[in-house]
């Protein structure tokens, strides 16, 4: 039989037990996502199989790649990548 202090006990350690996995099933999603927040590599020089000669991709002043058409400003922001 159990004692009331021994059933206080075991709510406690429950109680703990729950509520770290529920920091843990919160805290680990929002890392990976704060985690994919950094965006895409678009400085310095990159190998891409099927590449066979020196490429230049084109940004915008928002670091969007673009082509090259009237409606696209560049702020003379280049990004070079190389087979």
């Amino acid at each position: 039989m159990f004692t009331p202090r021994c059933t206080a006990r075991r709510w406690r350690r429950g109680l703990a037990a729950a509520c770290t996995l529920a920091a843990l099933a919160v805290s680990l999603p929002a890392a990976a996502f704060i985690g994919s927040l950094r965006g895409p590599k678009v400085d310095g020089e990159l190998a891409l199989p099927g590449l066979s000669a020196p490429a230049r991709v084109l940004r915008d002043e928002h670091g969007i790649p673009c082509q090259l058409d009237p409606g696209c400003q560049l702020q003379g922001r280049t990004d070079d990548a190389k087979a």
